[in-house]
């Protein structure tokens, strides 16, 4: 039986949501005032890939994993 799969993929690494580096930049040496603070939240968030799928018998989902990285894959099966 041919299954609809929705595969949601989330990637929370340097170049997709991570502070630091954005932090760095906008600090100053008396820290960031609140409106600073929102904007960098506003401007940092996981990257978010949706696909999908059809499955006949099984599913296999290849990722590459860079260092500090993290991955959140949820994958939700269509009634």
């Amino acid at each position: 039986m041919l299954e609809s799969i929705k595969v949601k993929h989330f990637t929370l690494d340097k170049n997709n949501g991570a502070l630091y580096k954005i932090w760095q930049q906008y600090n100053t040496t008396h820290g960031m005032d609140q409106e600073t603070i929102d904007y960098v939240n506003r401007i940092t968030y996981p990257q978010l890939k949706v696909n999908e799928v059809e499955v006949l018998s099984f599913f296999t989902y290849h990722i590459k994993l860079t260092t500090n990285a993290i991955h959140i894959i949820e994958f939700k099966k269509y009634i």
